[in-house]
């Protein structure tokens, strides 16, 4: 190897060890290496998020109003336009998600999910339950056209969000973000979104490990109907630790 080479590789390790921190530069190369040997992921590392639903508007009502925030049903057309496997916008209307388009000129330029209770994640084998139950969302695929991501289309689909969050009685809304993806975290906490914890995936064959820093831990699955709920609690609050049950031996 040139030292050239190794000048640059070293230089890249130095600016990913800046740019995520030691432990998460590690995880991204582990992930990048895999990806290259196997084809395909197999190792995900998620921060956790909860954002307080708040009172005031992000916007003056007067700003932003040629960009129209609609709801958009299942089956509407429109879902055509959005970039997701049609199975997994199916899976995400069964469970119960709303999914808020943001119009400019009738042509959709970005969508917000959220989910008012657990939500069955898409990208790796597990259920996010929010907390506290009833008063808690779960926000996720939060995209815009790159054309308008400098614009009032961000603040205009996050106060339609929250305006339908705070009509049910949701003070809080959760979500996961990669530990890579420095521009969503930075976005989020501009909102006010405070981090409860991360999740770490890896994955071979038909088995996954979870480990996380909320309950239930660590956990082993190999199929769907055994994947780990992961309980993200509202800060000041507490995830309960989920009970076992008693063997009937020791009853």
């Amino acid at each position: 190897m040139s030292k050239n080479i190794s000048a640059s590789l070293l230089n890249r390790a130095k600016a990913l060890v800046v740019e995520l921190g030691w432990l998460d530069a590690v995880i991204y190369v582990l992930d990048t290496v895999l990806h290259r040997l196997t084809k395909r992921q197999c190792v995900w590392k998620y921060y956790l998020f909860a954002q307080p639903v708040p009172t005031a508007m992000l916007l003056p009502p007067s700003r932003g109003r040629s960009i129209e925030i609609i709801p958009i049903p299942p089956g509407d057309p429109v879902i055509n336009g959005i970039d997701r496997p049609k199975a997994v916008i199916g899976e995400r209307f069964r469970q119960g998600a709303i999914c808020l388009g943001a119009f400019k000129s009738n042509d959709l330029i970005g969508f917000l999910w959220f989910v008012i209770g657990p939500y069955e994640e898409d990208e790796v084998r597990c259920r996010f339950v929010p907390l506290p139950e009833g008063q808690a969302a779960w926000d996720f695929d939060v995209y815009l056209d790159p054309a308008y991501r400098t614009g009032l289309a961000f603040g205009r689909l996050w106060d339609e969000a929250n305006a339908y969050l705070r009509q049910r009685g949701v003070g809080w809304t959760m979500s996961r973000i990669s530990a890579f993806n420095l521009t969503s975290i930075r976005s989020h906490k501009k909102l006010g979104a405070i981090k409860v914890g991360s999740a770490l995936y890896l994955r071979a064959g038909k088995y996954q490990m979870t480990l996380s820093t909320l309950p239930p831990y660590v956990h082993l699955s190999a199929k769907a109907e055994t994947a780990p709920a992961i309980q993200v609690p509202a800060p000041g609050r507490t995830a309960r630790t989920p009970r076992l049950p008693i063997p009937p031996s020791a009853r």
